[in-house]
């Protein structure tokens, strides 16, 4: 870890940058509640007159995003706006713009709990789709934050493979493999859609690490320079890679979707400097910053 920086909060950089790119669970909030410091560092950055725009692999929209964040406590106008994989999947599948999606077709099954389907029912409202009840029934998948059923590895395979039979494209709305709401991991779409890819299935993801939400983010951010970006994220596989691989520094929030796997065994929330250091070390795509919790 001999080029990555070790830093005490976000006072220790703020000045350093124009723009920032924040992941929002696992930075901003646990899923239940936001995190001590993260209203005080939005209202600094507001006060230097900093750029601030959330990225998030949330399949929901972006206005759901705003107003749940809104009910937590932090309000829209401590940051510029939101891009989510939910609202980037919506805008693919009623625009049509890239080969993927307007190969699809239109008839859709959703593979996930109903509340993530925001993006799908404004899609068929707006005549893009049509939400089928059944995989049999479909033309392409979109795959969210699975339940039920859809963790179930038997049948999870054997759909899987009926998708790969028939060519099916699946189109996945949550490249996160698991998220932390609380204390608790629930799976999310990118395990179900990295296992479809292996199979040798059509996938798309919407969300990081992939280019094209960063390259939103940095348009809508409105500063050009990529040395003057900073995202942070909890995240190795979507925040830091992401972040890395589109050319911005990143900084690795530690009490995230990894920090039961960096504590001491027995010992509760203590951070284990041999675990993080065998994370850090066996990541292909190394973070700029370590900070433990998003705060001054």
């Amino acid at each position: 870890m001999a080029n990555i920086s070790i830093i005490s909060g976000m006072n220790d950089i703020i000045d350093r940058y124009d723009g920032f790119i924040f992941d929002v669970w696992g930075v901003l909030h646990d899923g239940l509640s936001v995190f001590d410091g993260t209203v005080d560092v939005l209202e600094t950055l507001a006060t230097k007159d900093k750029q601030v725009v959330l990225l998030t692999n949330s399949p929901n929209r972006m206005h759901q995003i705003a107003q749940k964040l809104e009910n937590m406590g932090i309000k829209r106008s401590l940051y510029k706006t939101i891009v989510s994989s939910g609202e980037a999947a919506y805008r693919a599948l009623t625009e049509r713009t890239d080969p993927f999606h307007a190969s699809c077709g239109t008839k859709c099954f959703h593979m996930g709990d109903d509340v993530f389907m925001q993006a799908l029912y404004d899609a068929a409202e707006a005549g893009a789709i049509e939400i089928v009840n059944s995989p049999q029934e479909a033309e392409f998948v979109c795959v969210s934050n699975p339940r039920g059923m859809h963790l179930d590895t038997d049948y999870l395979q054997k759909e899987l493979e009926d998708m790969l039979e028939r060519d099916m494209p699946l189109i996945c709305l949550n490249p996160d493999v698991v998220v932390r709401i609380g204390d608790e991991l629930y799976p999310c779409g990118g395990g179900i859609t990295d296992q479809y890819a292996e199979m040798g299935g059509r996938t798309y993801y919407h969300g990081k690490p992939h280019n094209p939400v960063y390259e939103t983010a940095h348009h809508l951010l409105g500063v050009q320079d990529k040395s003057k970006i900073l995202a942070v994220g909890d995240s190795i596989r979507t925040d830091v890679t992401g972040g890395r691989n589109y050319g911005i520094d990143v900084a690795f929030n530690l009490p995230g979707i990894h920090w039961h796997d960096l504590t001491e065994p027995m010992k509760g929330d203590v951070l284990c400097q041999e675990r993080l250091s065998s994370l850090i070390e066996g990541a292909d795509v190394k973070p700029t910053y370590l900070i433990n919790g998003f705060a001054l």
